[in-house]
């Protein structure tokens, strides 16, 4: 008996030691280090990195996409616990995917969306942000609005209480249109709002009810009519004392708003007429004089009118608010011509300048009192000619109330 007992201690302690001796080593443990999610703008092209911790890893660990990625982008594992998502598409939504890293036989999951938005809607005001009306006349102003990536319709409205008589109608195409009569000579600020897809855009706007001057007799004999042009010119009539654009004469054809020696057009503004106008550039270097104190400044797109010849012309419509006498300034620039021009009203001439100084090049631009003239309150018709010259560039006449 103790002979069948001794073999059977010795197996137990070997067991006992053996169980002392086979601890198992710790579990492999992985975990994604990156959000669950990204957001890609549509059509834009994007990398997002996917990155692994792992723990008592055991060879290489590899990394996984299930479900469907949008058209044109991919999945790739780059090996060394990091994968990337990238590409670029056009299609729209949440995609929902499934990454999964491997290693040692240990996965773990992430449950991950691409979200991919559509482009941002933006939306501009590109109409002037004031208008002046003529009291007890009626006026029309189109509010005009750029609206990129827009979805459906936008939406304008007038914010703000409008003036008596005044109404502000959304035409359902971008555009609005405020109207009306009023009787009251004021300043009314107002605020427009365009909406679309959520995106909301605000402007400060200025109606401003003037009291005009009454059309003198020649004036209610003449064809011509104001050129409104909302970027350039809303409202028309230009105004004395004050500066008067050139550019903008009168609509109402060759000899009767203006003339001008040849039949085609030059310079590229206001092409629907032969009158030679073009917007200062800067690649034509234009500047003004270093001669004269305190120059006026020469902005991008100041229109003017360019490539004279003697015997051209141009009328406009001016409404002179107060009687007196006026300094008349003209901004222009030259080449060494020396030339000459002179200013009527309502048919009658008033004003011949002396020959106008060098600037010593084309676009460089030079402000020169021109001559004095005095003036009655009135809507009237301001004629320029130019009387001896030849390729001058003329932009404005500048009344100062003396």
């Amino acid at each position: 008996m103790k002979n069948l007992l001794k073999p059977l201690c010795i197996f137990a302690v070997l067991a006992f030691v053996s169980c002392k001796t086979t601890i198992p080593e710790p579990k492999t443990t992985l975990n994604f280090e990156t959000e669950d999610n990204i957001s890609v703008v549509v059509n834009t092209n994007f990398t997002h990195v996917i990155v692994v911790s792992v723990e008592k890893p055991d060879g290489a660990t590899v990394i996984s996409c299930e479900g469907a990625l949008p058209a044109g982008v991919t999945f790739i594992d780059k090996g060394e616990e990091v994968a990337v998502i990238s590409g670029r598409t056009a299609e729209t939504g949440d995609f929902p995917l499934i990454l999964k890293a491997v290693n040692n036989k240990v996965e773990k999951i992430q449950n991950f969306t691409l979200k991919i938005t559509p482009l941002p809607t933006v939306i501009t005001f590109i109409s002037s942000n004031s208008a002046i009306a003529a009291m007890d006349y009626e006026f029309s102003f189109t509010v005009r609005t750029s609206v990129q990536n827009g979805v459906g319709n936008t939406t304008l409205s007038c914010e703000s209480s409008l003036p008596a008589g005044v109404t502000f109608v959304d035409n359902g195409n971008t555009t609005a249109t405020l109207s009306g009569t009023i009787a009251e000579q004021n300043t009314f600020p107002l605020v427009f709002k365009a909406m679309n897809n959520g995106v909301e855009a605000m402007q400060n706007f200025t109606l401003i009810s003037k009291e005009i001057p009454p059309p003198t007799a020649y004036y209610q004999t003449y064809s011509g009519t104001p050129w409104v042009n909302e970027q350039h010119n809303p409202n028309g009539a230009q105004e004395i004392p004050g500066k008067v654009m050139l550019a903008f004469f009168d609509v109402g054809g060759e000899e009767i708003t203006w003339h001008d020696n040849d039949n085609a057009h030059t310079g590229g503004f206001r092409t629907e007429s032969n009158v030679d106008t073009k917007l200062t550039n800067a690649s034509d270097g234009d500047r003004p004089t270093t001669v004269q104190p305190n120059p006026p400044t020469v902005s991008v797109g100041m229109p003017y009118l360019g490539w004279t010849n003697t015997g051209e012309w141009v009328c406009l419509t001016v409404d002179v608010y107060q009687t007196g006498t006026y300094e008349v300034y003209l901004f222009y620039s030259e080449n060494g011509n020396n030339g000459t021009v002179s200013v009527a009203f309502d048919g009658q001439s008033v004003l011949t300048s002396p020959p106008l100084p060098t600037t010593s090049y084309y676009h460089q631009w030079y402000e020169y009192k021109i001559g004095e003239v005095s003036l009655n309150r009135g809507r009237q018709v301001l004629k320029f000619t130019e009387t001896n010259v030849q390729g001058n560039n003329y932009a404005s006449l500048r009344f100062v109330l003396k």
